[in-house]
């Protein structure tokens, strides 16, 4: 009976050790992501060809789809939900930016906005899931540098 408690207790902590490092991986991935697309939407030099290369790469060198996948068979439905909003609305911006879209267009800061604020909800729900204090709470995402 001990040592199927036991069992149970280091199972569960192996379990949310599991998630703290995917939920990690793509937090950084999305901000690899995200780093890629700004680096494009702050340099007016570029030309068309590219800036859709450079914004099209940035997505297969943040490796964020693939941590995408690994939210999927990991995370619980309601973090799930948060992630997959994070990750489209980063999806948005790719185009506006690959076409053109620069850092002092007010529609860059709408998109960066969104982009953002559903970040912050997928950070709280994953706190919320591994039991986490949020130090975010109630005042809003801290130091938003788009």
């Amino acid at each position: 009976m001990v040592d199927a408690m036991r069992w149970r207790r280091e199972k569960g902590a192996r379990q949310e050790t599991a998630r703290r490092e995917v939920y990690t991986g793509y937090l950084v991935a999305l901000a690899k992501w995200r780093n890629g697309l700004r680096e494009v939407a702050y340099n007016p030099s570029l030309t068309p060809e590219q800036r859709w290369e450079t914004a099209r790469q940035a997505l297969p060198y943040s490796q964020a789809y693939e941590k995408r996948m690994e939210m999927f068979i990991t995370a619980p439905p309601e973090v799930v939900r948060h992630s997959e909003a994070a990750y489209k609305s980063l999806r948005n911006m790719k185009d506006p930016i690959a076409n053109g879209l620069l850092q002092d267009d007010p529609e860059y800061r709408i998109l960066v906005s969104a982009f953002e604020s559903k970040l912050q909800s997928l950070r709280s729900a994953m706190r919320a899931d591994l039991g986490v204090a949020d130090p975010e709470a109630g005042i809003g995402f801290p130091g938003v540098v788009p």
